[in-house]
């Protein structure tokens, strides 16, 4: 084990830089859905969450440096190397891959392969990573809920994860398309590849510049809205009982899910003020009462009222 003070702590001089995407990075909409990793006759506690991932063969490119101390090794006793990093992330999160794919195997559902041909060390990123990869082996106290009424128990394990899923409350036919969470490879950017992302990086940048602006549509004044000529149908709207509602504040954006159908609007003054500040202000999921009209094939929220 790694011993000593800030002063004498090798990974004071490991410097990682942020990662930057190389083009462009498609994203999509997915459901976290909690799952047990052995057959129970219990459901896994806690509501499903919807989350905006990034598509799996997405790039990105970034520094790890490894300085080396003023004073030679004098004061730390167990320096490190880019080579031994390295190795040491492939061990450990090679181990807790293969643990994970084997409980995934037990509940029927199919594992994420990983080319190392193409890259000599994998990790794990994320917040839905796992308890396991992202804590240390030996040290692990992870809190495990024993349902309400019932105080919660530690272990050096997690008895759950969570799988991204297309709806919130998957069949038992769809839980082979659940997938984990979080893995990537990391390898060296080599001279070839380095040319390589930056052809690609400006190819996408002049693509962006030669498209042409999305149009903006402004509607009409309300008063200025043409009167519908008599017997035209009116446009069909549905109505969402208890749908979930979620804020994206950098869209400006509202996701509503309901019955595995997703609806959009934006603004916030689409929201009642009674689910405001939870909603906007926390950024908390609501549930709502909504007014939605198809739009080729998605929904658009035309009303938001508080759940009755």
């Amino acid at each position: 084990m790694l011993e000593g003070s800030f002063d004498t702590d090798p990974f004071r001089l490991l410097k990682v830089s942020d990662f930057l995407p190389v083009g462009e990075v498609p994203t999509r909409i997915v459901y976290a859905v909690n799952e047990k990793k052995k057959i129970s006759q219990f459901q896994a506690q806690g509501p499903y969450q919807i989350l905006e991932v990034i598509e799996p063969g997405s790039l990105f490119v970034g520094s790890v440096i490894l300085e080396q101390p003023l004073d030679g090794n004098r004061t730390i006793k167990v320096p490190l190397t880019l080579a031994t990093l390295f190795k040491s992330a492939l061990a450990f999160y090679k181990k807790e891959k293969t643990i994970e794919d084997g409980f995934l195997g037990d509940i029927g559902i199919s594992k994420i392969s990983l080319d190392l041909s193409a890259a000599p060390c994998f990790l794990r990123l994320g917040r839905h990573s796992g308890a396991e990869c992202v804590t240390i082996e030996g040290h692990r106290h992870i809190k495990i809920r024993q349902g309400r009424g019932n105080p919660p128990q530690y272990l050096d394990h997690a008895t759950t994860f969570w799988l991204a899923a297309e709806a919130p409350r998957p069949q038992p036919t769809e839980r082979q398309l659940l997938k984990p969470f979080g893995w990537t490879l990391l390898a060296e950017v080599t001279d070839d590849l380095a040319n390589q992302f930056q052809a690609q990086e400006e190819a996408w940048r002049q693509g962006r510049r030669e498209a042409p602006p999305a149009p903006v549509i402004t509607p009409p004044p309300e008063e200025e809205t043409p009167t519908p000529a008599p017997g035209a149908p009116a446009p069909a709207t549905e109505v969402w009982e208890q749908a979930t509602l979620t804020w994206n504040p950098g869209r400006q954006e509202i996701t509503a899910a309901w019955q595995n159908r997703k609806a959009f609007g934006r603004g916030k003054d689409l929201v009642p003020e009674s689910l405001q500040p939870r909603l906007i202000g926390r950024r908390k999921s609501v549930t709502a009462r909504l007014t939605v009209e198809p739009v080729g094939n998605i929904f658009k929220i035309i009303k938001i009222e508080p759940a009755t």
